[in-house]
């Protein structure tokens, strides 16, 4: 094998989701969820608000144990990204990128992902301010960028388009498809015009 290649990728799934059901107090907001996603493979999560997008995405990454039924993730880190988890404000989109790195031990990956922030169009002049002071737009691609870092095995994206231009909404699906080159995508919107090639949808509906 030269210094360059990659190694084979497993199709064994990166996440398997069983008969999953969730509620809050005594509120169903999903029911009998079946799932599984190897590498490669990309799932949309669709549907209206208050249909459980982002209660199955947090789930699916671990952040939320469902009421009933089972979540079998692979060994390796997730990527996460939601509308409701915002970059340490106090420092700037570097630190922040450095930050993450070393708590995952991933002490390298912190330049990469600046420089991928940066080709995403984040101005290389404001690397240095506080995340706080970013407008939405600069925080949306900041929050990618923390999402993707050390190219995770899975990427979970909640909403990921938010708050972004079109030239943004081009970067995501750039992103899906990097993303897919090595793990899977699990991806949840509430834009019916979102089209992202090669995936798969799966529809949830609000619950009685």
């Amino acid at each position: 094998m030269s210094p360059t290649a990659r190694p084979a990728v497993s199709d064994a799934p990166l996440l398997r989701i069983t008969a999953v059901t969730h509620r809050f107090d005594r509120r169903p907001v999903l029911s009998g969820i079946h799932l599984s996603l190897s590498p490669g493979e990309l799932l949309v999560v669709a549907g209206p608000n208050g249909a459980g997008k982002s209660t199955l995405l947090r789930i699916a990454a671990g952040l939320l144990t469902p009421t009933s039924g089972r979540v079998e993730r692979a060994p390796g880190t997730i990527g996460y990204a939601a509308p409701d988890l915002e970059p340490w404000g106090e420092l700037s989109g570097r630190e922040n990128l450095d930050c993450l790195a070393r708590i995952r031990g991933e002490a390298g990956a912190g330049a990469e992902a600046v420089a991928w922030l940066i080709e995403a169009g984040f101005p290389s002049s404001l690397l240095a301010a506080p995340g706080a002071t970013l407008s939405t737009g600069l925080r949306q691609r900041l929050k990618l960028a923390m999402a993707r870092l050390g190219r995770p095995g899975l990427l979970v994206l909640d909403e990921p388009m938010s708050n972004l231009d079109e030239e943004g909404r081009l970067l995501v699906i750039r992103l899906v498809d990097e993303a897919r080159r090595d793990g899977a995508v699990l991806l949840a919107t509430s834009d019916a015009a979102l089209a992202v090639s090669g995936g798969t949808t799966l529809a949830l509906r609000v619950l009685a």
